[in-house]
Protein backbone atom coordinates (compact mmCIF):
# COMPACT_ATOMS: atom_id res chain seq x y z
CA UNK A 1 0.00 0.00 0.00
CA UNK A 2 3.11 2.22 -0.01
CA UNK A 3 2.57 3.42 3.55
CA UNK A 4 4.90 3.44 6.53
CA UNK A 5 4.34 1.53 9.76
CA UNK A 6 4.53 3.09 13.18
CA UNK A 7 4.16 1.69 16.70
CA UNK A 8 0.93 2.35 18.56
CA UNK A 9 2.59 2.80 21.99
CA UNK A 10 -0.71 2.81 23.87
CA UNK A 11 -1.57 -0.58 22.38
CA UNK A 12 1.99 -1.85 22.86
CA UNK A 13 1.75 -1.11 26.59
CA UNK A 14 -1.55 -2.95 26.66
CA UNK A 15 0.12 -5.98 25.02
CA UNK A 16 3.06 -5.87 27.44
CA UNK A 17 0.69 -5.96 30.42
CA UNK A 18 -1.37 -8.71 28.84
CA UNK A 19 1.59 -10.99 28.14
CA UNK A 20 3.25 -10.15 31.45
CA UNK A 21 0.20 -11.58 33.21
CA UNK A 22 0.52 -14.72 31.06
CA UNK A 23 4.29 -14.85 31.72
CA UNK A 24 5.02 -14.81 27.97
CA UNK A 25 8.14 -12.79 26.97
CA UNK A 26 7.63 -9.97 24.48
CA UNK A 27 9.26 -10.88 21.15
CA UNK A 28 9.30 -9.26 17.70
CA UNK A 29 6.11 -10.97 16.39
CA UNK A 30 4.21 -9.78 19.48
CA UNK A 31 5.70 -6.30 19.13
CA UNK A 32 4.60 -6.35 15.50
CA UNK A 33 0.99 -6.63 16.61
CA UNK A 34 1.22 -3.03 17.81
CA UNK A 35 2.22 -1.71 14.37
CA UNK A 36 -0.29 0.47 12.54
CA UNK A 37 -0.04 2.30 9.20
CA UNK A 38 0.59 6.05 9.22
CA UNK A 39 -2.20 6.30 6.63
CA UNK A 40 -5.19 4.05 7.21
CA UNK A 41 -7.20 2.59 10.08
CA UNK A 42 -7.01 -0.42 12.35
CA UNK A 43 -9.87 -2.84 13.10
CA UNK A 44 -10.29 -4.08 16.72
CA UNK A 45 -9.94 -7.81 17.40
CA UNK A 46 -12.37 -8.89 20.16
CA UNK A 47 -11.01 -12.46 20.24
CA UNK A 48 -7.28 -11.88 19.89
CA UNK A 49 -4.44 -9.38 19.94
CA UNK A 50 -3.52 -9.02 16.23
CA UNK A 51 -5.67 -6.20 14.88
CA UNK A 52 -6.91 -5.79 11.32
CA UNK A 53 -6.17 -2.99 8.87
CA UNK A 54 -8.32 -0.89 6.57
CA UNK A 55 -7.08 1.07 3.56
CA UNK A 56 -8.68 3.04 0.75
CA UNK A 57 -7.02 3.20 -2.65
CA UNK A 58 -8.40 4.07 -6.09
CA UNK A 59 -11.98 4.12 -4.74
CA UNK A 60 -11.48 0.61 -3.35
CA UNK A 61 -11.61 -0.32 0.32
CA UNK A 62 -9.15 -3.04 1.34
CA UNK A 63 -9.36 -4.97 4.60
CA UNK A 64 -6.52 -7.10 5.97
CA UNK A 65 -7.33 -9.47 8.84
CA UNK A 66 -5.56 -12.11 10.94
CA UNK A 67 -6.20 -15.60 9.59
CA UNK A 68 -7.25 -17.32 12.81
CA UNK A 69 -10.85 -18.32 11.91
CA UNK A 70 -12.44 -17.48 15.28
CA UNK A 71 -10.84 -14.02 15.27
CA UNK A 72 -11.42 -13.31 11.58
CA UNK A 73 -15.12 -14.29 11.63
CA UNK A 74 -15.83 -12.09 14.66
CA UNK A 75 -14.13 -9.09 13.04
CA UNK A 76 -16.01 -9.63 9.78
CA UNK A 77 -19.41 -9.91 11.46
CA UNK A 78 -18.96 -7.03 13.93
CA UNK A 79 -16.97 -4.49 11.90
CA UNK A 80 -16.63 -5.24 8.22
CA UNK A 81 -20.11 -6.38 7.18
CA UNK A 82 -21.80 -3.37 8.86
CA UNK A 83 -19.44 -1.03 6.98
CA UNK A 84 -20.09 -2.78 3.67
CA UNK A 85 -23.85 -2.67 4.19
CA UNK A 86 -23.77 1.13 4.53
CA UNK A 87 -22.40 1.43 0.98
CA UNK A 88 -24.79 -0.94 -0.81
CA UNK A 89 -27.26 0.88 -3.05
CA UNK A 90 -29.01 -2.14 -4.59
CA UNK A 91 -28.94 -4.86 -1.95
CA UNK A 92 -29.52 -8.53 -2.62
CA UNK A 93 -31.52 -10.01 0.23
CA UNK A 94 -30.72 -13.47 1.52
CA UNK A 95 -32.23 -15.86 4.07
CA UNK A 96 -31.22 -19.40 5.00
CA UNK A 97 -33.33 -22.32 6.19
CA UNK A 98 -31.61 -25.14 8.09
CA UNK A 99 -33.06 -28.63 7.63
CA UNK A 100 -32.23 -32.07 8.99
CA UNK A 101 -33.58 -35.58 8.43
CA UNK A 102 -34.22 -35.12 4.69
CA UNK A 103 -31.76 -35.62 1.83
CA UNK A 104 -30.54 -32.97 -0.59
CA UNK A 105 -31.89 -34.94 -3.56
CA UNK A 106 -35.40 -35.14 -2.10
CA UNK A 107 -35.38 -31.45 -1.27
CA UNK A 108 -34.22 -30.57 -4.79
CA UNK A 109 -36.87 -32.79 -6.38
CA UNK A 110 -39.73 -31.36 -4.34
CA UNK A 111 -38.56 -27.75 -4.49
CA UNK A 112 -37.87 -28.09 -8.22
CA UNK A 113 -41.60 -28.01 -8.96
CA UNK A 114 -41.84 -24.63 -7.22
CA UNK A 115 -38.64 -23.26 -8.80
CA UNK A 116 -40.03 -23.38 -12.36
CA UNK A 117 -42.18 -20.32 -11.68
CA UNK A 118 -39.95 -18.73 -9.07
CA UNK A 119 -37.52 -15.82 -9.40
CA UNK A 120 -35.54 -16.61 -6.28
CA UNK A 121 -32.01 -17.93 -6.49
CA UNK A 122 -31.99 -21.11 -4.42
CA UNK A 123 -28.79 -22.83 -3.27
CA UNK A 124 -28.45 -26.18 -1.49
CA UNK A 125 -25.60 -26.65 0.99
CA UNK A 126 -25.43 -30.18 2.45
CA UNK A 127 -23.35 -31.09 5.47
CA UNK A 128 -23.18 -34.02 7.85
CA UNK A 129 -25.99 -32.58 9.99
CA UNK A 130 -28.44 -31.82 7.19
CA UNK A 131 -29.01 -29.40 4.30
CA UNK A 132 -29.03 -25.61 4.43
CA UNK A 133 -31.17 -23.86 1.81
CA UNK A 134 -30.07 -20.32 0.99
CA UNK A 135 -32.51 -18.10 -0.90
CA UNK A 136 -31.47 -14.79 -2.51
CA UNK A 137 -33.44 -12.12 -4.34
CA UNK A 138 -33.45 -8.36 -4.87
CA UNK A 139 -37.10 -8.38 -3.79
CA UNK A 140 -37.41 -9.53 -0.18
CA UNK A 141 -41.16 -10.20 -0.45
CA UNK A 142 -40.54 -12.96 -3.00
CA UNK A 143 -38.23 -14.68 -0.50
CA UNK A 144 -40.96 -14.38 2.14
CA UNK A 145 -43.50 -16.09 -0.14
CA UNK A 146 -41.09 -18.96 -0.78
CA UNK A 147 -40.34 -19.31 2.93
CA UNK A 148 -44.06 -19.49 3.73
CA UNK A 149 -44.37 -22.37 1.25
CA UNK A 150 -41.29 -24.09 2.68
CA UNK A 151 -42.69 -23.99 6.21
CA UNK A 152 -45.98 -25.43 4.95
CA UNK A 153 -44.24 -28.22 3.02
CA UNK A 154 -41.21 -29.07 5.21
CA UNK A 155 -42.08 -27.87 8.72
CA UNK A 156 -40.97 -31.10 10.41
CA UNK A 157 -37.52 -30.88 8.80
CA UNK A 158 -36.80 -27.17 9.34
CA UNK A 159 -35.18 -26.45 12.68
CA UNK A 160 -33.92 -22.88 12.32
CA UNK A 161 -33.06 -19.97 10.08
CA UNK A 162 -29.68 -18.47 9.27
CA UNK A 163 -26.85 -19.61 11.60
CA UNK A 164 -28.67 -21.08 14.61
CA UNK A 165 -27.68 -24.69 15.44
CA UNK A 166 -30.24 -27.24 16.55
CA UNK A 167 -28.85 -27.34 20.10
CA UNK A 168 -29.37 -23.58 20.41
CA UNK A 169 -33.00 -24.00 19.34
CA UNK A 170 -33.52 -26.76 21.92
CA UNK A 171 -31.99 -24.83 24.82
CA UNK A 172 -34.06 -21.77 23.93
CA UNK A 173 -37.31 -23.79 23.74
CA UNK A 174 -36.59 -25.61 26.99
CA UNK A 175 -35.87 -22.36 28.83
CA UNK A 176 -39.04 -20.79 27.41
CA UNK A 177 -41.20 -23.75 28.48
CA UNK A 178 -39.46 -24.57 31.76
CA UNK A 179 -38.32 -28.03 30.59
CA UNK A 180 -35.25 -29.87 31.85
CA UNK A 181 -33.15 -32.55 30.18
CA UNK A 182 -30.86 -35.46 31.05
CA UNK A 183 -29.01 -37.79 28.68
CA UNK A 184 -27.68 -41.35 28.78
CA UNK A 185 -25.17 -42.03 26.00
CA UNK A 186 -23.36 -45.14 24.89
CA UNK A 187 -22.07 -45.13 21.30
CA UNK A 188 -22.13 -41.31 21.03
CA UNK A 189 -19.68 -41.05 23.93
CA UNK A 190 -21.10 -37.85 25.43
CA UNK A 191 -21.35 -35.91 22.15
CA UNK A 192 -25.03 -35.04 22.60
CA UNK A 193 -24.38 -33.62 26.06
CA UNK A 194 -21.34 -31.78 24.75
CA UNK A 195 -23.39 -30.05 22.07
CA UNK A 196 -26.07 -29.02 24.55
CA UNK A 197 -23.55 -27.64 27.05
CA UNK A 198 -21.81 -25.63 24.32
CA UNK A 199 -24.86 -23.34 24.35
CA UNK A 200 -24.79 -20.43 26.83
CA UNK A 201 -27.60 -20.82 29.35
CA UNK A 202 -27.76 -24.61 29.04
CA UNK A 203 -27.18 -24.94 32.81
CA UNK A 204 -30.78 -23.81 33.25
CA UNK A 205 -32.13 -26.87 31.44
CA UNK A 206 -29.45 -29.61 31.51
CA UNK A 207 -29.66 -31.61 34.74
CA UNK A 208 -26.89 -34.08 33.90
CA UNK A 209 -25.71 -36.95 31.76
CA UNK A 210 -24.17 -40.41 31.93
CA UNK A 211 -21.80 -41.96 29.40
CA UNK A 212 -22.77 -45.57 30.06
CA UNK A 213 -20.41 -47.21 27.59
CA UNK A 214 -20.13 -50.62 29.23
CA UNK A 215 -22.88 -52.95 30.34
CA UNK A 216 -21.58 -52.64 33.89
CA UNK A 217 -22.14 -48.87 33.87
CA UNK A 218 -25.61 -49.34 32.42
CA UNK A 219 -26.42 -51.59 35.39
CA UNK A 220 -24.47 -49.90 38.20
CA UNK A 221 -25.12 -46.25 37.31
CA UNK A 222 -28.40 -46.23 35.41
CA UNK A 223 -29.94 -49.21 37.14
CA UNK A 224 -30.73 -51.39 34.13
CA UNK A 225 -31.40 -55.05 34.85
CA UNK A 226 -28.88 -57.67 33.76
CA UNK A 227 -31.80 -59.70 32.45
CA UNK A 228 -32.70 -56.93 29.96
CA UNK A 229 -29.16 -56.75 28.60
CA UNK A 230 -28.78 -60.53 28.43
CA UNK A 231 -32.10 -61.04 26.67
CA UNK A 232 -32.07 -58.13 24.20
CA UNK A 233 -28.43 -56.96 24.12
CA UNK A 234 -26.94 -53.55 24.85
CA UNK A 235 -27.88 -52.36 21.35
CA UNK A 236 -31.63 -52.84 21.26
CA UNK A 237 -34.95 -51.04 21.42
CA UNK A 238 -35.61 -52.35 24.92
CA UNK A 239 -32.23 -51.21 26.30
CA UNK A 240 -32.59 -47.75 24.74
CA UNK A 241 -36.04 -47.35 26.31
CA UNK A 242 -34.77 -48.39 29.73
CA UNK A 243 -31.81 -46.02 29.50
CA UNK A 244 -34.05 -43.05 28.66
CA UNK A 245 -36.49 -43.83 31.46
CA UNK A 246 -33.76 -44.44 34.03
CA UNK A 247 -31.75 -41.29 33.25
CA UNK A 248 -34.91 -39.19 33.39
CA UNK A 249 -35.73 -40.61 36.81
CA UNK A 250 -32.12 -40.37 38.02
CA UNK A 251 -31.89 -36.64 37.30
CA UNK A 252 -35.59 -35.81 37.80
CA UNK A 253 -35.86 -34.25 34.35
CA UNK A 254 -38.74 -33.39 32.02
CA UNK A 255 -37.06 -35.39 29.27
CA UNK A 256 -34.66 -38.32 29.30
CA UNK A 257 -32.70 -39.04 26.12
CA UNK A 258 -30.77 -42.23 25.41
CA UNK A 259 -28.47 -43.44 22.65
CA UNK A 260 -27.05 -46.92 22.12
CA UNK A 261 -25.54 -48.40 18.97
CA UNK A 262 -22.57 -49.83 17.07
CA UNK A 263 -20.35 -46.93 16.00
CA UNK A 264 -17.99 -49.04 13.88
CA UNK A 265 -15.98 -49.78 11.95
CA UNK A 266 -16.09 -53.22 13.61
CA UNK A 267 -18.36 -54.98 16.07
CA UNK A 268 -21.34 -55.59 13.83
CA UNK A 269 -23.21 -58.80 13.05
CA UNK A 270 -25.73 -59.82 10.41
CA UNK A 271 -28.59 -59.12 12.81
CA UNK A 272 -27.01 -55.94 14.18
CA UNK A 273 -24.79 -54.34 11.53
CA UNK A 274 -22.26 -51.56 12.02
CA UNK A 275 -24.03 -48.20 12.17
CA UNK A 276 -27.13 -49.54 13.91
CA UNK A 277 -28.36 -47.02 16.47
CA UNK A 278 -31.38 -46.86 18.76
CA UNK A 279 -32.44 -43.45 20.06
CA UNK A 280 -35.03 -43.16 22.80
CA UNK A 281 -36.83 -40.29 24.51
CA UNK A 282 -38.82 -40.57 27.72
CA UNK A 283 -41.15 -37.92 29.09
CA UNK A 284 -44.03 -37.89 31.53
CA UNK A 285 -46.45 -38.84 28.76
CA UNK A 286 -44.47 -40.89 26.23
CA UNK A 287 -41.50 -43.21 25.79
CA UNK A 288 -40.35 -43.04 22.20
CA UNK A 289 -37.70 -45.13 20.43
CA UNK A 290 -36.46 -45.11 16.85
CA UNK A 291 -34.02 -47.27 14.92
CA UNK A 292 -31.42 -45.92 12.46
CA UNK A 293 -28.37 -47.04 10.50
CA UNK A 294 -25.82 -44.29 9.90
CA UNK A 295 -23.10 -46.30 8.14
CA UNK A 296 -19.62 -47.52 9.08
CA UNK A 297 -17.69 -44.26 9.50
CA UNK A 298 -17.22 -44.01 13.25
CA UNK A 299 -16.90 -40.25 13.60
CA UNK A 300 -19.61 -39.55 11.04
CA UNK A 301 -21.86 -42.09 12.75
CA UNK A 302 -21.50 -40.29 16.08
CA UNK A 303 -22.15 -36.88 14.57
CA UNK A 304 -25.26 -38.04 12.71
CA UNK A 305 -26.49 -39.81 15.84
CA UNK A 306 -26.14 -36.64 17.90
CA UNK A 307 -28.02 -34.61 15.29
CA UNK A 308 -30.88 -37.09 15.02
CA UNK A 309 -31.13 -37.36 18.82
CA UNK A 310 -31.46 -33.60 19.13
CA UNK A 311 -33.97 -33.48 16.28
CA UNK A 312 -36.17 -36.09 17.97
CA UNK A 313 -36.14 -33.98 21.12
CA UNK A 314 -36.93 -30.83 19.12
CA UNK A 315 -39.99 -32.43 17.53
CA UNK A 316 -41.31 -33.74 20.83
CA UNK A 317 -40.90 -30.33 22.46
CA UNK A 318 -42.76 -28.66 19.60
CA UNK A 319 -45.54 -31.24 19.87
CA UNK A 320 -45.79 -30.48 23.59
CA UNK A 321 -45.41 -34.13 24.62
Amino acid sequence: MNVEAKIDYEYFNFLKNKYKTSKIPINEPIKGQALIPNIGEFIPNPNGSARGLKFKKNNTTIFALPGVPMEMKKMISEYIIPQICKNINNPIFSRTLRTTGISESELQQRIGKWEKNDKNKIGFYPNIYGVDIRVSNKISKEIDVFFDWMYESFSSYIYSENDADIEEVIVEECIKNGYTLSIAESCSGGLVGDRITNVPGSSKIFNGGVVAYSNESKVNILGLKNETLEKFGSVSEETAKCMAQKVRTLFKSSYGLAVTGIAGPGGGTKEKPVGLVFISLASNSVTYVKKFNFGSNRKGNKMKTSQMTLNILRKVILDGR
